[in-house]
């Protein structure tokens, strides 16, 4: 009885020593074609993401620069100094609490840059004319 009984303890292991052998087999077949699927999806997405840098390559240089008017480029707060530096030197200037670049004749009906404190508070732009219609 302990003979048959030690067989069949040694037969049911031996059964399940074989069972993960047949199993990696199972598994390592499953393993490949997911490597293999996995290798086709990285390829795609590669080159996905080659035709993405491209199009923002493409997107970055349709945008459109700052103004070259230096006038667009006026902010409230900017310094003296930056905005000589933008619009040059002022036709005349008035001091006192509140100091005021004008860069026309015209004073304060022309370009002007308000500063108090010596930060830009407010300005007049140069106004373009409209071309006037043939008729």
């Amino acid at each position: 009885m302990i003979m048959k009984l030690r067989t069949l303890i040694l037969a049911s292991l031996f059964g399940l020593s074989l069972s993960p052998v047949v199993a990696s087999a199972d598994e390592l077949s499953d393993l490949s074609q997911q490597i293999k699927a996995l290798t086709q999806r990285v390829e795609a997405l590669e080159k996905k993401l080659g035709q993405v840098s491209d199009t923002q390559s493409t997107i970055v240089a349709a945008t459109p620069l700052p103004s070259s008017d230096p006038w667009q480029q006026l902010k409230i707060g900017m310094t003296t100094g930056k905005v000589e530096e933008l619009l040059g030197d002022p036709l005349s200037k008035h001091r006192g609490s509140v100091e005021m670049w004008y860069y026309s004749e015209a004073k304060k009906e022309g370009p002007f840059v308000k500063f108090i404190f010596k930060q830009v508070h407010s300005w007049r732009e140069p106004q373009t004319e409209e071309p006037t219609p043939a008729p």
